[in-house]
């Protein structure tokens, strides 16, 4: 059985070396595009990326001229992002700190929380983040989730994966329960004949249900996109990405 304080220890280097591959520049580039359009952030604006990782939305944001500060509970992810920091020559304020227990009474302008790091905690945890970046957000501060549709993925859902990422063969099994709605995601990872393994559970949260729990909190939402594109949410889209205020 998976511990429950399995994040802890799930994003690691290992991490890093199977998933840093699927974010290039250009990638990047467009999403802070996207997010500085839709938010009209302001060079005055303060910023909160939530669960920043290693910082590439943060010091992208921070290489344009905008005040940024990240927090994520990643040692290796705050350090690979300080040195890239460093190597780049911006300002990236990195915070070491449990996002399930953060707390800025209305300090910021804009918080993010993107790629799918809402979730991965229990429901009453889930809710607490919710809260606190609620009452982190000074008043009609704005603010980004970005997470998996759900519809989506149960339409396309596969219990096993297979993939390759350079020299490592990757076998995924997922095992999605219909109940709590958290997929039990377990990794093998297997390079020159060695292995590794690892596991995690996202709670996947429908549209009405996270729109509840926001609303609940003084968070009202203004669009909902179903990519960085700008394509409007449907029940095919890949991504929900909930662009709101707080009132």
């Amino acid at each position: 059985m998976i511990k429950n304080n399995w994040w802890k220890y799930y994003f690691n280097k290992d991490y890093l070396e199977l998933y840093y591959f699927l974010f290039d520049d250009k990638r990047t580039k467009k999403e802070i595009d996207f997010i500085i359009n839709i938010l009209r952030l302001k060079k005055e604006d303060k910023i909160l990326d939530l669960c920043c990782g290693w910082g590439r939305h943060m010091i992208g944001l921070a290489e344009r001229g905008y005040n940024v500060v990240g927090i994520d509970y990643s040692k290796p992810f705050l350090r690979v992002g300080k040195n890239i920091a460093k190597e780049k020559g911006v300002k990236a304020d990195f915070i070491y700190g449990d996002i399930c227990k953060f707390l800025f009474k209305k300090r910021f302008d804009v918080i993010l929380n993107l790629f799918t790091s809402f979730g991965y905690f229990s429901d009453s945890d889930n809710r607490k983040i919710i809260e606190n970046i609620s009452k982190s957000l000074n008043r009609k501060g704005k603010f980004i989730i970005d997470t998996r549709n759900i519809c989506y993925f149960l339409s396309h859902f596969k219990s096993v994966f297979k993939y390759k990422n350079g020299k490592k063969n990757i076998l995924e099994n997922h095992a999605f329960n219909p109940i709590t709605f958290q997929d039990h995601v377990k990794l093998k990872i297997t390079e020159k004949g060695k292995q590794k393994k690892s596991e995690y559970i996202l709670r996947l949260y429908s549209f009405p249900e996270i729109k509840k729990i926001l609303e609940e909190n003084g968070l009202r939402i203004k669009k909902v996109y179903g990519s960085y594109e700008g394509e409007n949410f449907d029940f095919n889209s890949k991504r929900m990405i909930i662009v709101g205020v707080k009132i």
